[in-house]
This record gives structure tokens, C-alpha cells and sequence, in this order.
């Protein structure tokens, strides 16, 4: 089992947003994140931080869904969470 799967999943992501912020990013307001560019999250991102794990996509969605993250907009990759804020969780 992966260490740093999900259970570090809220520190690993605020690691990810404090240095990645190409593919991905706070919104303006700090309540949300989005990927801004897919294929780079996942091919060269996420195996840094999470390690080579098969079907990323589906592995990180599911894995978002059970700490309590919403997607919060159909046309953007944004996913929210009440107590994961950029000013602090």
C-alpha cells in the first residue's frame, strides 16, 4: 500500500497547490481548487506526489469523494471541501 495514498490525501493536495501551480490551483477566492490542465496533473504531478498508481484519474476522484470534496463545476475541474481552504484546514 501506498503511504502517501489517501489517508495524507488534504496534506499531500495543499502541498501539491502550494508548488504546482501551472496544472493546477486555488481559485481566487480560496475556497476551491481546479486543474487547469489535466494530462499534466496526472502525467507528471500526481505520480510525484502519489506515486505510479494505475487508473490516476478514477483513483484521485474516488479518493477526493471520500474525504467529502464536491465538484463543484461541470465545465472546469473544481472541487471544493468546507475545511480545505488555501488560507488554512
Amino acid at each position: 500500500h501506498n503511504s502517501k495514498s489517501p489517508k495524507k490525501l488534504p496534506r499531500v493536495l495543499w502541498n501539491i497547490l502550494a508548488n504546482e501551480d501551472e496544472a493546477v490551483s486555488w481559485t481566487p477566492s480560496g475556497e476551491a481548487f481546479v486543474i487547469k490542465n489535466d494530462n499534466q496533473f496526472f502525467d507528471e504531478i500526481f505520480p510525484r506526489y502519489f506515486g505510479n498508481i494505475k487508473n490516476k484519474r478514477s483513483h484521485f476522484y474516488r479518493s477526493l469523494s471520500r474525504y467529502g470534496f464536491d465538484r463543484v463545476d461541470d465545465e472546469q475541474i473544481k472541487f471544493s471541501h468546507t475545511l480545505f481552504r488555501r488560507d488554512g484546514f
